[in-house]
């Protein structure tokens, strides 16, 4: 597996478990609060899984896009149940 891929398999895992998070924070405000501090932690944490300096354009397209999706779907999804 090459490293843009597991970057993206790495946000996309996070997504799913920050989503769980968020609902269980029960706040909107500190949902997506959660979101944006572990998204952040996320870029660099692919950049480390890339072995190189990244710029934000990377990792919106590397992984950043499919964080927020997951992120979302899981955040609804958990609150629908």
């Amino acid at each position: 597996m090459n490293k843009e891929t597991l970057a993206m398999v790495a946000n996309f895992v996070a997504g799913a478990i920050v989503g769980f998070i968020a609902f269980l924070l029960k706040s909107n405000e500190y949902s997506i609060a959660a979101m944006v501090a572990i998204g952040i932690a996320m870029k660099f944490a692919s950049e480390k899984i890339a072995g190189e300096k990244k710029d934000f354009k990377w990792w919106v397209s590397n992984g950043g896009f499919v964080y927020i999706f997951i992120w979302f779907v899981a955040w609804v999804l958990f609150l629908n149940l």
